[in-house]
């Protein structure tokens, strides 16, 4: 039973590294003269957002990146840094932009990719796993529908896997709270 378990650990591992590598946009930013920031994305999923922070966090645009390429102008903000938010199911890139004396720079030194974790879930059990390439901390609360939090699992290794076997539990919906590094994403998981 053990050697299945682990197979299907691995078979999983390997399928969630799958969809992360197919999951890449192949994300370009460019800027021009008149303070227009360009974004082309490749690759789109179908639910791909795209936010534009100031440095403190304020969101100064939220939409949804509908077609392959978006201009957002920077023309009426003030100098300063701003960062692109491109999110789909699977990742979140952040890209840099500094405004400075009304002309904008694209900071390829500033550019993030962050995997989301995967989740299946299988009659009574949730399994988890996500690619980790940063190595850097990784926390997981798993909270039942009348907000309880009934497991929870960390790590910092390349890949993070574990599975939670909620078989003597009673709630049919999950929450799962994952919070990497500075991120933090929520998905609510049904388990049949």
């Amino acid at each position: 039973m053990k050697s299945v378990i682990k197979k299907t650990m691995l078979a999983l591992a390997m399928i969630a590294f799958g969809l992360h590598l197919n999951a890449k946009t192949e994300l370009s930013i460019s800027s021009n003269d008149d303070n227009t920031v360009t974004i082309t994305l490749e690759k789109m999923s179908t639910e791909t957002s795209l936010v534009l922070k100031d440095y403190n966090g304020t969101v100064m645009y939220r939409g949804a990146f509908d077609k392959k390429t978006r201009n957002l102008n920077l023309k009426e903000l003030p100098d300063g840094t701003y960062f692109i938010l491109v999110e789909d199911a699977y990742k979140l890139e952040r890209s840099m932009v500094v405004k400075k004396a009304g002309k904008l720079k694209t900071m390829t030194s500033g550019r993030e990719i962050v995997f989301k974790p995967t989740f299946m879930a299988t009659g009574k059990t949730l399994r988890m796993s996500m690619t980790n390439p940063k190595k850097v901390d990784v926390a997981f609360h798993v909270y039942d529908s009348k907000g309880y939090e009934v497991a929870s699992t960390t790590g910092n290794d390349l890949v993070i896997k574990k599975t939670f076997d909620f078989g003597n539990g009673g709630s049919e919906s999950y929450s799962i709270k994952t919070k990497i590094g500075d991120n933090s994403f929520s998905k609510t998981i049904s388990l049949n």
